[in-house]
This record gives structure tokens, sequence and C-alpha cells, in this order.
């Protein structure tokens, strides 16, 4: 059932409120169609750092957040790495979910080329557009190791100097303007906020001058997150327009309009739109006007009233007691139920869950025994029991594109990609959430689409992703049921086919030890004369992706060229990150590295540097990895072609036995502290990762670790959830010289 808020409090108001109307049933059905429609799940990827080397893996922790109904059918987690300019899959890996949770890890090759990517996840249920309801992509950078000539220094290289010193030379900037409640109008005094960025998108300072018509009537300007906001009260008829001066991004001075306004319109003004438990609004309006005020989030909360708006200015005093924590929304429409203004609020922002970290050292020795102590309380003091992840990763490995659980689900989930908050502090930073909510161009939801909604809309495809297989003889559709193993080195899982051969995959079939593979082998007489087809859906999703894969906004410095040495402290070994011109690999020529040994294999197969398999024009030719992704080129009329991604299965020839080898699903039960610590690595960057964590009675845990042989700063992440709220934390442990 709907939650109904807490009447209207007026404090000061020319406002008479009236009783709810039948239109009252009208929102609820409208809220539970959209609420369907538009599922609230979200989805959050704790990593442990923001900056890998190659043969690195990056260990992760996924969370499945907002499910009131269908938690059980997300079972699978979809993992892919896409370089930013590339546009190419390099990795990709799948892992079980249970209850809403997801753990594992995936290897960075050593051939994999150094640049910035993004980390893509998904789950295996869609929505009415064919799209993954629950999805999360976060930026890294992968650097490359290289020795030094002089001395044993130890470098970490990349290679994007090459573009960006060409887009941060780039001239021109773009400067958009928000006014509150979506217009100006006529002769009201509103609030209008812009945004200020250069053509590479990083946010800038700019002072400009406000002109009526050929007057300047104000000088405005923009702080450092790029944004500013100042009064108008425009006059019919009259043009405004904002100069900004040239400077080191504007050749001359450009003048840019501010929008129309508009007639007959009121104005929504909010003193904060950052509050707790109470949101104070005013109204403008310069005639008597019939308006009807909703409060909700467009999911299970709302509160509707009819009233009168007077040409007195309105001041209104809203408790929110009923509003989840979050993103909500007042609209105000006509008596008709056209929208006139509406505003994006936070509500219960103080309602958080602290996290106190204390260690038993202030600094710790190299091969230090390390032991933290951990207590959640709630806002009102009370024991927190939940479960999260945590990371201890060397500072400098971590970059402000890191995303917290908070900001990803309160902001980003509704909002999209957001301009980066410049201390690093996302939900944290209350000015920056209020510069966010005017200057953010486009929400997830609108009211037209609420409007519109119908009971068809509601439908989800949730068994849409599933792995499907085929089994031929001689390139023949089989006439009888055939019986497949699926073996994962630990045992075997029977799978018996359909009449016509095909079968599915099912999550259990496919489970095993994470980087292990799945053979796939049919039983039978004919031996090798079988072959199996796997059709992995996944994989058209993972290119449908790619291909709206938008870097969004950049953390990039404006003035550094990234041409400067970058010393990740604390090593006995100098590790630098620099730029570097990249130059072809002295093994086959490959500007990647590596591509495997030069040749066909005892069937015929080969992929060249691009990664076709079996191209008849390419040159160069490797022998095939057997259960790497590789891609099918065929060529079009003229210059144009098409390529489609497949699994190498191996050559027959050389297995001797009917059968082909995939990718497994990782079961998320290995953890870092049991296989870094076997490997003896010194000069680990994370010197721990554990996901699984759980709080007891008293809202505590314990941490236990041991440091490496790396110097200095290193900082502690904590992400994870409760019942109803979400966990961040932060914390730092330094490693000195014994």
């Amino acid at each position: 059932m709907y939650k109904l808020l807490l009447l209207l409090v007026i404090v000061l108001s020319s406002l008479t409120l009236r009783a709810q109307s039948i239109d009252s049933t009208f929102l609820e059905e409208k809220f539970n169609f959209y609420s369907k429609k538009h599922s609230s799940a979200s989805l959050f990827l704790h990593i442990d750092k923001s900056i890998y080397t190659s043969n690195e893996k990056i260990w992760f922790a996924a969370y499945l957040i907002n499910l009131p109904r269908n938690q059980a059918n997300h079972h699978l987690l979809s993992i892919f790495l896409v370089g930013e300019d590339s546009r190419r899959i390099e990795l990709d890996g799948k892992f079980q979910i249970q209850k809403g949770h997801s753990t594992g890890s995936i290897r960075l090759p050593d051939t994999i080329p150094p640049g910035r990517y993004q980390l893509i996840s998904y789950t295996n249920v869609l929505d009415n557009s064919g799209s993954p309801v629950a999805q999360f992509s976060v930026p890294i950078e992968i650097k490359s190791i290289t020795q030094q000539s002089s001395g044993n220094q130890i470098g970490l290289r990349d290679s994007v100097q090459r573009k960006d010193k060409m887009r941060l030379n780039k001239m021109g900037i773009v400067v958009r303007f928000f006014p509150e409640g979506g217009n100006l109008a006529d002769g009201l005094p509103g609030q209008l906020a812009w945004e200020a960025r250069t053509a590479q998108g990083a946010p800038i300072a700019v002072t400009g001058l406000l002109i009526q018509g050929e007057k300047v009537i104000d000088t405005v300007e923009t702080n450092s997150y790029g944004t500013g906001r100042f009064m108008l009260s425009p006059d019919a008829g009259s043009i405004y327009t904002l100069k900004v001066r040239a400077n080191g991004y504007l050749l001359r001075d450009t003048v840019f309009d501010l929008p129309k306004s508009r007639q007959n319109y009121l104005q929504l003004h909010l003193t904060e739109a950052v509050v707790n438990d109470t949101l104070n609004l005013r109204i403008y309006s310069l005639q008597r006007k019939a308006v009807q005020i909703i409060v909700h989030n467009y999911q299970n909360d709302y509160a509707y009233y009819k009233t009168s708006a007077l040409p007195e200015l309105s001041k209104i005093r809203l408790p929110l007691k009923g509003l989840p924590k979050g993103l909500s929304t007042i609209t105000i429409l006509d008596e008709s139920g056209r929208p006139l203004a509406e505003r994006l609020f936070f509500a219960h922002y103080d309602k958080t869950i602290s996290t106190a970290i204390n260690s038993e050292k202030d600094s710790y020795n190299i091969n230090d025994s390390v032991k933290i102590t951990i207590k959640m309380l709630d806002h009102p003091g009370r024991p927190v029991q939940g479960m999260f992840s945590a990371a201890v990763v060397q500072d400098t490995r971590v970059r402000g594109t890191l995303s917290d659980i908070e900001t990803s689900v309160y902001l980003n989930h509704n909002l999209g990609k957001l301009p980066p908050d410049p201390l690093g502090q996302g939900l944290g930073n209350k000015d920056y959430v209020e510069n966010i909510l005017l200057i953010k161009g486009w929400r997830r939801y609108t009211w037209q689409d609420f409007v519109d909604t119908k009971a068809g809309d509601t439908l989800q495809h949730n068994d849409a992703l599933q792995i499907k297989g085929n089994i031929k003889l001689r390139n023949k559709a089989v006439k009888s049921p055939v019986t497949v193993f699926a073996m994962n080195g630990e045992g075997t899982k029977i799978i018996e086919t359909e009449q016509n051969g095909s079968f599915d995959l099912l999550t259990e079939q496919l489970l095993a030890a994470e980087g292990h593979k799945v053979n796939l082998i049919v039983n039978g007489t004919q031996g090798r004369n079988y072959q199996i087809n796997i059709n992995d859906p996944y994989l058209q999703i993972n290119n449908r992706m790619v291909q709206k894969l938008d870097r969004g906004y950049t953390n990039q410095v404006i003035g550094n060229s990234g041409s400067e040495s970058e010393v990740l402290k604390g090593l006995q070994h100098n590790i630098n990150l620099q730029t570097v011109n990249i130059k072809a690999n002295n093994r086959n020529g490959s500007l990647h590295g590596y591509h495997g040994v030069p040749g066909v294999n005892e069937c015929g197969d080969y992929v060249d540097e691009h990664d076709y398999l079996n191209y008849a024009k390419s040159v160069n030719r490797f022998k095939p990895i057997s259960g790497k992704m590789y891609q099918i080129r065929t060529d079009l009329e003229g210059n144009y072609f098409e390529v489609k991604d497949v699994y190498y299965h191996g050559c027959t020839e050389e297995k001797k036995i009917s059968g082909l080898t995939m990718n497994a699903i990782g079961d998320g039960k290995e953890y870092y502290v049991t296989e870094e610590e076997k490997s003896n690595n010194p000069h680990r960057s994370t010197i721990y990762w554990q996901s699984g964590l759980l709080t007891n009675s008293a809202g505590e845990a314990e941490l236990k670790f041991s440091t490496g042989e790396l110097t200095g700063q290193f900082r502690l992440i904590i992400q994870g959830v409760t019942t109803d709220n979400l966990i961040s934390g932060y914390g730092s442990v330094k490693v000195k010289e014994n």
C-alpha cells in the first residue's frame, strides 16, 4: 500500500488546502504501473582500487539494492572490461548472485594495452526494452610495468598523452542554464543555475556579465564545480544574455542566450534542496491559480493536494516523515493536470550510518600484523548490523572516479553520470549535492511518461538471458536426445538435450572456482563426430552496451598535460606513472603486445592482430587460444564490414573427443587473503580485500591482515548494505620503514 505523507504545515501561506478528490485513485494506479515499469533496482560494484597493472586481479563485490519483488530472478552477474577509446572488449566473466550479492575477481592479461577503461556489470534480468534492469559502470586505468635502464626501478606507464594533449588544447566552453522549477516566468523572481565546462567536459570557474537587451544588470560567476546561481525577475518581452569574456578557453568574448520566460506561469523556489525531515518552499504567482501539488519519488510514496495559489508570496513547510531517504520530487500541476513547475530535492540527508575505524597503532612496519576495529551506528546512535566489503590499498592507486555506494545509489541511479566532486566526497559533500540538483539537465523519470504509463508497460523479461546449446551430428540436426557431461574439475553435471539436440545451460551446471574452465563432452559412440554449439546472449548485450558507452564527465585536471611522472611513494623501488609513446613489440610487431604462437593450429584455425578468427585476408596469423573470445569478420559491399563476437572452443582434432571448453561461472568462494598470501608478493598495492563481512549485534567487526614491503599511506575503503540503509566508510593505514 502506498503511504500518504503528513499534511502540509503552512507557516505563512495564502494557500487553502482542500480535501483530496477521487484523482488520488488515478495516482495510485499510475504509481503502481510506473514503479513496475521503471524498476528501482540498482547495482553497485565495489572494486579494490581504480589503477591497475597488467597481470593484477580486479577484486569486486556486487550489491543489488531496492529489489522488493523479484530478487531471486537476479541470479547471474555479467562483467566485461572495454577500452574507452578503442571500444574493444578485452575480457569478460560471469558470476553467481546469491541473495542480492556476488563476489569474485578477474585477472588482467599481461598483453592488455595500457589506457583508460570502463568496467561494466549487469544482471540477467531485462526490462521491456531488452536492456538490463540493473547495471553499473566504473572507470579504471591500466598501467604497464617496465624496467628502467638506470638502477633497479620499476615504472608504471600508460599511453594517454597522445590524445589528451589534443583534447586539452581544444578551445571553447559549453554554458548551460537551468531555471529552478523548469521555466522562468514573466515578472516573477526565479533562481537560475548555470554551468560552465570546457569542450572536454571539465568544470571551470568563469565570470560573466548578465545583460538585459544591451544593459549590463549584474555580474555572475561559477565556482570550482563549474556551477553558479543567481536570481532574476524577467520582464515580458525582454531578451537576456550572458557575456563571458575571452579567457584561456575562449579566443574572443562570447554571448550565450538565457532561456525565454513564459506568461501565466508560477515560480517555485526551495530555500534548500538537501534537507533532513522538513522541506521549505516558496511559490510566486501573479494571479490566482488553481493548482495541484504532488510530493513523490515516482515509486511508492506520495502526497497529493489541491489548492489555490494567490498573488501574495506563499511560504510552505512540508514535513517529510513518510518519505524514504533519497531523491524525491515536488510537482505542481494546473487544474487540468499540466505540469507548471517541478523540482528535485533530497530527503533525510542526515540519516547516515557512521563508521568509526580504529587501529591498534598510528603506523605499522613492513611485514607487520594489522588489526582494525570497525563500529557502525545509525543516526540515533544504535548499533548497525550489516554486510560489507573492505579494501586496503595504496593511496596512489585510488582516483576520485572510484564511486561510493551512497553516491551511486542515491544520485547516479536516478540522474545518470554526474560531474565529479572536486573534493572527492560525492554525497558526503552537501554543497556539491545542492549544485547537482540545480544543474542536472535531465531526469530518469518524467511526469508525462508517468501519466502515459499503462498496465502493459510493466512486463519484465526475467528469463530473457539464458545460455543455450545445440548438438549436431556431422553438422546435421540430431533426431534423439543426447547426453552431455559438464566437467568443472571438481565434479560432473549431466545434461539431457531435447529431441532436436537443444539444451539450456543453467548457472549451477557452469559453476566452478574462479579462473577455471568447464568442459562439455558428448557421451556416445559417435565420438568426435558430434559438434557442440553455444549461444551466449550475454555477448550480444555486451556489444549493445559498448555501442552506448559514454565516458561522461572527466576528472582531468586542467593544465596538467600528463607528461610528468607521478611517483607512488613508499616503494623500495620507485614506481613511476608516466606517459610514453608505445612502440611495436619486437616479438610479432604488435602494438598491444604478444598475440600468440605464429602460424595456424592442426585444424587450420588462426587469428590475426585484430583478433579476427579465420579471416581470409589476414596477413599475420597466430594460433588461437581455446576459451578466448575472438571476432568473425564478414566483408560487405564497398568498405563496410560487420563483426560478431564468438568464443573459440578449441581444435577437435587436437582433443580427439567431441566437446568444447568454455569459461565457468565464478562461484565466489575464493578470497584475496587466501590467494594473495600464497603468492608471496611483497609489493602488493592491495594488502587486504574481503567481501561478505558482517557486523555483530554491537555493530562491530574486525579486520586482520599483514602489510607488505611497500611503505606510505594506504586507504581503507568500506562499502556495504543494511536492511534499510547503505554503508560507506573510509580510514587509513600508514606503513613505514622498519
